[in-house]
């Protein structure tokens, strides 16, 4: 890992560190955000009546493209959420499984589905990523518990005080109060990372990383704004100390722990293979020709 002199940023209780790795740039393809942008993939219901947690995804272009766990999809006939990462091949369909976030709706707003700039917030990209590890285990298949996923709803709708008629977690984010803004202008990106810890009260709770540069880039202020609809940077419990180096030796930890896991490996939703261990320090890894695409640790 690589670090420069902007690589760790502080406000409050919360403190980033960025880093680069060895392996970044190795894959070329592009977003999701970006083909759907320049219509290179067409994302539907798949079929007429529809499947709750399943989509289906076409790739009408030349690219690779990767969608991230967590991101949000709105139209057709409910508003969802991916349940894993996927690495979709050029010239190429796929049926991929995601959780409802939208209990109220079951009919169609549109003839396919649109990209959203947000992801859902972490504790429920968390307790998503738990439900779907334990049921590719039982199963083989990418699933969530989906009455789990609308709980988890409910209790963004009640915390925030937000009601949504049809019970949609984007309507409920969007309508909160709550202000993100500035606590999200704390942070800058760091141009030449590629992942990145986040501590709260000096503890880590998430890291991620991604192949690409850009990609990161892209997904920076939604991994903070994710992470800040559950963490508040003004609750600072004890004061501790916190410096760069700390951080440093921190994350190193957390990757040495990481490498002497007994994970397991399963296929991915589309190309590649993804790597999972659950237990109170839980892993994530989508590889593709043995080249790293996605990897998130939760800690």
């Amino acid at each position: 890992m690589n670090f420069n002199s902007n690589s760790f940023q502080i406000s409050g209780s919360l403190a980033l560190l960025q880093f680069s790795t060895e392996f970044q740039d190795s894959l070329d393809y592009i977003s999701g955000g970006e083909a759907l942008n320049k219509k290179y993939v067409d994302i539907r219901e798949i079929s007429e009546s529809g499947s709750v947690n399943d989509i289906l995804f076409k790739n009408i272009s030349p690219y690779f493209i990767f969608f991230s766990d967590g991101d949000l999809l709105t139209g057709a006939k409910q508003n969802r959420v991916l349940n894993t990462s996927v690495f979709l091949k050029p010239e190429s369909e796929k049926i991929i499984p995601v959780s409802c976030i939208e209990r109220g709706r079951w009919y169609r707003k549109s003839n396919s589905f649109e990209y959203e700039s947000d992801i859902i917030p972490f504790d429920l990209k968390k307790l998503k990523f738990g439900n779907v590890s334990e049921r590719l285990r039982s199963s083989g298949k990418h699933y969530a518990y989906q009455s789990l996923v609308w709980d988890k709803v409910s209790e963004y709708s009640d915390k925030l005080r937000v009601e949504s008629e049809t019970e949609d977690l984007r309507e409920i984010l969007n309508r909160s109060n709550k202000k993100l803004d500035q606590d999200i202008r704390s942070f800058t990106t760091d141009s030449n990372s590629n992942g990145l810890v986040v501590f709260f009260n000096s503890e880590p709770v998430l890291v991620e990383l991604y192949n690409r540069k850009d990609i990161y880039a892209e997904y920076f202020t939604k991994i903070l704004k994710s992470v800040l609809w559950d963490y508040e940077p003004k609750h600072i419990k004890e004061k501790k100390e916190l410096d760069k180096h700390e951080a440093e030796r921190i994350l190193t930890a957390v990757f040495n722990k990481v490498r002497n896991l007994n994970y397991e490996t399963f296929p991915g939703a589309a190309e590649g293979t993804e790597k999972r261990y659950k237990n109170k320090f839980s892993f994530y890894q989508l590889e593709y020709n043995h080249q790293i695409v996605h990897s998130v640790i939760y800690t």
